[in-house]
């Protein structure tokens, strides 16, 4: 009694927890986290996830008729599918962050279009509905950018950023038995043999063979997976121990579809997977940064990212190997560092230009300094000069003449008559006081 009691509660809670879940999908009641799944970005009400990364479309839907022999159109919405994820771009997150592989993986994936799909008889609809099911099995569990990081270069010595460019010619073999070569090109490769040496986080390297599910009554006759996980038609060829994005391949088969298979290929780069409805990237490499003198960087100095309205985000220029905010040129005291700018053209031509354009203001400020100094040197003379020269002025006014008589032999001493001033009481107590005594020299005799 009490292990059925146990069993009944737990199945009304995971009822409950289902419905909860139910309500938060259909309604905007509920904060939709990290993980949630959506169809547009206002399902993503959680500041913390607040994009939602589309992965699947189901197109089939739009393509349905009546039945099968009557061919008018019975289109469905569109099915698509998504989950809110904290970023999709580098430009989503902060500065200095970036946008890499998250926790979540694609869940396993199958259409729920019930019309005709736009096929003719039902062993058409069932081999297309069977194909989306097969990428959905290859693409499981598969990880796309969904979460912000810090930056964390390597600490050691380093001498590569990539190696150059490769085309990869690699044969596939067909269900009717035929071989296809498929040309693989990877703009940015690196190899396992450089690992230590690389500026940047990988993510996973390419194995050897692909891995293969397969389903069905006639599985077993599926020549691609029959001589098991080391089948020379499973070879991933010259992607093996590069930084690739291997999904799995599957397979189907029976009596009435015959044989249907999903085998996408690996992927460098930003590893951008399609197929099925599918449509989402799965990065290689979750950021590169740069080697200069044997030192790993984040960026290389002067360049910039989320510089455009349509990026988003906040623009940053790279100052001494690391993302920054842009504020104008990005040049401050603060922040403007030493390593690395000799190796970057176009940070020696910003910094010389700003040490010229300092040098120009400094040799203006002079100028303007020992002019004006010079400016008030001349007028404290003039003013010097004009004040003994009164002076002098006075003076003389106030010394006595001596006249000679001819015809008397006693000096007589004659002051100039006194000069009446209608000057104020002030400006005359001023004049006393400016009046020197009587000259001690003997006095000049007229003839």
């Amino acid at each position: 009694i009490y292990r059925h009691n146990t069993r009944v509660v737990k199945t009304m809670v995971g009822k409950w927890v289902k419905f909860a879940i139910a309500a938060c999908i259909l309604f905007d009641g509920c904060v939709c986290q990290y993980g949630s799944p959506c169809s547009t970005a206002q399902n993503c009400t959680d500041p913390s996830a607040p994009h939602c990364a589309i992965y699947f479309v189901d197109s089939s839907g739009g393509l349905n008729t009546r039945s099968y022999t009557d061919t008018t159109p019975d289109p469905r919405d569109l099915d698509a599918r998504g989950v809110c994820v904290e970023c999709q771009t580098d430009c989503d997150c902060g500065v200095s962050k970036y946008c890499g592989l998250g926790e979540w993986t694609i869940p396993k994936v199958a259409s729920k279009n019930t019309g005709t799909a736009g096929a003719k008889s039902d062993i058409e609809y069932r081999t297309k509905m069977k194909a989306i099911e097969l990428y959905g099995t290859a693409f499981l569990n598969m990880r796309i950018r969904s979460r912000c990081f810090d930056y964390s270069p390597p600490s050691g010595f380093c001498s590569v950023h990539y190696n150059t460019p490769s085309a990869t010619i690699v044969p596939q073999k067909n269900a009717d038995g035929s071989t296809t070569s498929s040309l693989r090109i990877a703009n940015r490769n690196v190899t396992r043999s450089v690992e230590g040496r690389f500026c940047g986080k990988v993510n996973s390297w390419a194995p050897a063979f692909y891995s293969c599910s397969v389903s069905g009554g006639m599985s077993q006759d599926i020549e691609r997976c029959s001589g098991g996980v080391n089948d020379a038609d499973l070879t991933t060829g010259g992607m093996f121990q590069t930084a690739a994005t291997c999904p799995q391949w599957a397979g189907y088969r029976d009596s009435t579809i015959g044989e249907v298979f999903a085998n996408p290929a690996c992927n460098q780069d930003d590893g951008f997977f399609t197929g099925g409805g599918f449509s989402f990237q799965s990065p290689a490499v979750d950021f590169v940064g740069s080697c200069i003198a044997g030192t790993c960087q984040v960026c290389k100095d002067g360049d910039t990212r989320c510089m455009s309205p349509s990026d988003g985000g906040i623009p940053q220029l790279c100052i001494d190997g690391r993302w920054r905010g842009y504020r104008g040129n990005g040049l401050f005291r603060f922040d403007l560092g030493q390593n690395g700018v000799q190796y970057h053209v176009e940070a020696q031509a910003t910094l010389s230009a700003a040490v010229f354009t300092a040098l120009c203001f400094a040799a203006m400020l002079c100028n303007v300094y020992v002019g004006v100094a010079t400016l008030r040197g001349n007028e404290r003379e003039r003013e010097r000069v004009r004040f003994n020269e009164k002076m002098e002025a006075m003076a003389a006014e106030n010394s006595p003449i001596v006249v000679r008589n001819a015809s008397s032999a006693v000096n007589s001493p004659i002051r100039r008559p006194s000069v009446v001033s209608l000057a104020s009481p002030l400006q005359a107590a001023s004049s006393k006081a400016l009046s020197l005594p009587p000259s001690p020299f003997p006095s000049l005799s007229l003839p």
